[in-house]
């Protein structure tokens, strides 16, 4: 701005000298003291101081001209130095117009016609509700707060006049230990029945006292284990049962006589090798009994044997032979004839 301001000030002074050289050129005549002390006169035409007025004025206008184009040099220099690469990059960029964009031809879409919606009737306006509270008092409990609750019947409540819980009022009983399960205090609540232990010792254990049992010929031995306290028991150290030798004697006795009664005549010489007899082998899980039985039995089947047949038992011999085996624990009994 500053250089088209100088251009605009010398061409308006051009215009200004120009004006001036048409004038008409009358001399002007100067007086000057010579040196000798005479009067030298000086004509000068006005045209020539006039040149030479013109020429001192575009010297002095050229000088300022080229002092300010020195300066806006240097100003744009120092602009140019302060601003960031990005942007001294960047400018030319800027200038660049934008290109034109072609327009995109475009179809018409259809439109759809909308049915109109029907007009729903005004609601009726709902009358105002006004809350109507129902009071209900709570009576406190041990653990919780009493209060009273007011309640509409649009479902909206509060609650107010609240009283403290009441707490508990326990009863303490004490349950001592047994052989099993620890001692503790009961505390039972009077009101709510909220129980809970305190003082609580542990379990006795139990006090076993020991009972040895021998064995018998029906049962086997052991030791029984007997806590003194609860009674609990268990027993161990199981032994075999006795085998009962029995008295094989009374076993004879009783069948002689038995055979004495039927008829039979009692032979005791007799023996298995010079006799005929009907074996029989018993175990030892039999008592002394079954066997007096096993042997009354076989003389009787022997007995109606020999009156089916019209015979008389008359003169028949019988005798009972005994005998144990400990090794098998068996008794082997035969009734003898002949």
């Amino acid at each position: 701005m500053k250089r088209f301001g100088l251009i605009v000030a010398l061409c308006s002074l051009l215009l200004l000298l120009a004006a001036c050289a048409v004038n008409d050129g009358a001399p002007t005549v100067s007086r000057e003291p010579a040196k000798t002390g005479e009067t030298r006169t000086t004509i000068t035409t006005q045209t020539e101081a006039s040149t030479i007025h013109e020429a001192e004025t575009i010297e002095t206008v050229t000088d300022a001209i080229l002092e300010d184009e020195t300066t806006i040099a240097l100003e744009e220099t120092t602009v140019e130095a302060s601003l960031p690469a990005e942007t001294t990059a960047l400018a030319p960029a800027e200038t660049e117009a934008p290109k034109p964009t072609e327009p995109q031809p475009t179809e018409p879409k259809p439109t759809t016609p909308t049915e109109p919606k029907p007009t729903e009737p005004p609601k009726p306006s709902e009358p105002v509700h006004v809350h109507s509270y129902k009071a209900t008092v709570v009576a406190p409990t041990c653990a919780a707060k009493g209060y009273t609750e007011h309640k509409c019947s649009c479902g909206d409540s509060y609650k107010d006049s609240y009283i403290d819980a009441l707490g508990h009022s326990f009863t303490e009983q004490a349950v001592a230990a047994t052989c099993t399960s620890g001692g503790y205090t009961l505390r039972t609540c009077s009101r709510c029945g909220t129980t809970e232990t305190t003082n609580t010792t542990p379990a006795l254990g139990h006090d076993y006292r020991d009972t040895v049992v021998p064995p018998t010929t029906s049962s086997e031995g052991y030791t029984e284990h007997k806590c003194s306290r609860c009674g609990d028991s268990y027993r161990d150290n199981y032994t075999e049962k006795i085998h009962e030798v029995f008295d094989l004697q009374a076993v004879i006795d009783y069948g002689c006589a038995y055979a004495q009664s039927l008829g039979f005549t009692i032979d005791r010489s007799m023996t298995l090798a010079n006799s005929g007899y009907y074996p029989g082998y018993y175990g030892s899980g039999y008592s002394l009994d079954f066997l007096k039985q096993r042997v009354a039995g076989n003389i009787q089947y022997t007995a109606d044997m020999l009156t089916a047949d019209g015979d008389t038992i008359e003169g028949y011999r019988c005798y009972i032979h005994a005998s144990y085996e400990p090794d098998t624990d068996k008794y082997y009994i035969v009734v003898l004839y002949g």
